[in-house]
């Protein structure tokens, strides 16, 4: 009787082993993880440069615009702020304490403010009397500290006087503290940096700029900032 031969090569039957399969997958989720990661650092890089750009182009922005404002008024006034508080003495230029005037409001050479009034005067009919020219027109450019957050957004106000009127002062007409939210927003959210003001009155006749355009980027703050000087052609 002949003995029963098995062919071993007809019961093997192909897959993987389950160490193979562990080994496969560690694998696998390894490769995942850095491509994870790898996107996610690709994203950060690409939003930084978004902002960056973003940073850039407010600035150029905002720059363009003062200058342009500042060379064409005939004179600038500079306050602490746009508000009704936070001024350095009682009061306000909108509404004076005390013995204080509207014009002791104003910052003097060599003080600092976060309101800049440029002002535009027509053709004075009596050039040869102490009374001033007609405002035709105003252009201020502030930070609005009634804004939250880290920064304050930069806004700028440009009204046209009507004729009745052009022999007020500038504080009797620079728009009401209410008026702000009806203002164009620059930059969402900005800080100055002369102390903590944007505008410095360097002798009287020009502006210094100086302040920071602030950013919010995941889990980190970017910005950009810029400093300039302008002076109105008097």
């Amino acid at each position: 009787m002949k003995a029963l031969k098995l062919d071993h090569k007809s019961q093997q039957q192909g897959g993987f082993t389950l160490v193979e399969i562990m080994i496969a997958m560690s694998i696998g989720v390894a490769v995942m993880g850095m491509a994870i990661v790898f996107f996610v650092d690709t994203f950060k890089i690409s939003l930084g440069v978004t902002n960056n750009l973003d940073i850039e182009n407010s600035i150029r922005k905002v720059t363009n615009e003062l200058s342009s404002d500042a060379r064409n008024a005939n004179s600038f006034v500079i306050y602490k702020t746009y508000s009704d508080e936070g001024h350095d003495i009682d009061g306000s230029f909108r509404a004076p304490s005390g013995s204080y005037l509207s014009s002791n409001y104003r910052m003097q050479a060599g003080e600092s403010g976060s309101l800049c009034v440029f002002v535009y005067n027509g053709e004075d009919p009596t050039p040869l009397d102490l009374n001033p020219a007609p405002i035709e027109r105003l252009v201020g450019y502030y930070l609005d500290d009634s804004s939250d957050g880290q920064g304050e957004e930069f806004k700028k106000f440009d009204i046209d006087i009507d004729v009745s009127l052009q022999g007020e002062s500038v504080e009797d007409l620079i728009p009401a503290e209410d008026a702000a939210d009806d203002h164009a927003v620059l930059v969402q959210s900005a800080r100055g940096l002369v102390g903590d003001d944007l505008f410095y009155n360097l002798l009287g006749r020009s502006i210094i700029v100086n302040s920071e355009i602030i950013y919010d980027l995941p889990n980190k703050t970017s910005g950009g900032t810029y400093n300039f000087t302008v002076s109105p052609r008097g």
